[in-house]
């Protein structure tokens, strides 16, 4: 019964054959994701590059199949609208993920912003407080910004 209020209540994704695991799986995705997106569009743009940044970052760091990664952007992209902040994701990530792999995501973050070779002010301001809401220290994001920095090239066109 309790299960069922929570699904009502949006707590639990509907049950689309997933198993357990599955879903909560697809939730961290989600989460990540949409740190992603709202790194993306911070600067009132979002552009191809970022969105392909976005992917390969999904990808690599993931594995997801297209079907996966069609399912996790779409969800992200209409968490990311409803939300009100950004805390939602990052708890749940902070609940779910070791140090190193919220480190890896600050530096996703970096490499999306980085995907036009520009530092905006409100990416820049964005980026640190992610680091904050993710409890890593100041020292780990600006690695993981010289990281995504070094290992920038720019889009083909």
């Amino acid at each position: 019964m309790i299960h069922r209020v929570k699904k009502l209540l949006g707590i639990y994704p509907a049950d689309n054959g997933k198993t357990d695991e599955q879903t909560h799986r697809h939730r961290l995705h989600v989460a990540t994701c949409a740190l992603l997106l709202e790194i993306a569009h911070i600067d009132g743009t979002f552009t191809e590059d970022e969105k392909k940044r976005i992917v390969s970052a999904m990808r690599s760091e993931y594995g997801l199949s297209d079907s996966e990664l069609a399912s996790v952007m779409h969800a992200a992209d209409r968490e990311v609208k409803k939300s009100i902040d950004l805390w939602q994701f990052t708890s749940l990530i902070n609940r779910h993920f070791s140090p190193e792999e919220k480190l890896r995501i600050i530096e996703m973050v970096w490499k999306v912003i980085y995907a036009d070779g520009n530092l905006d002010m409100y990416e820049d301001y964005l980026a640190h407080n992610l680091a904050e809401l993710l409890y890593l220290d100041h020292s780990q994001l600006i690695d993981a910004k010289l990281k995504a920095k070094k290992a920038y090239s720019p889009p083909k066109r």
